[in-house]
């Protein structure tokens, strides 16, 4: 996550993000996921938000969304590095 979420951080501009989340993690609380969220939304910032339902910060205990999540990385990492 992000050490400052606040809207002079983001813009239109601003890549595409990919935001994960386990809402069972002890690291990042919950508010801090909205708040991201919030200001990609308010900043038209396009992203792709996936939840591991049953995880914490490791993201280890939903297996049928990893492979989401690998091919949402790798579309990013191929549209943004190549």
């Amino acid at each position: 996550m992000l050490g400052c979420i606040c809207s002079s951080c983001l813009r239109s501009r601003t890549h595409q993000f990919v935001v994960a989340y386990g809402p069972n993690d002890k690291i990042v609380p919950v508010n801090l996921k909205y708040d991201l969220l919030d200001a990609l939304r308010v900043n038209g910032v396009d992203y792709s938000y996936i939840e591991f339902p049953n995880s914490g910060h490791a993201m280890a205990f939903d297996p049928d969304k990893t492979k989401e999540y690998l091919d949402t990385v790798n579309a990013y990492l191929e549209n943004y590095m190549n």
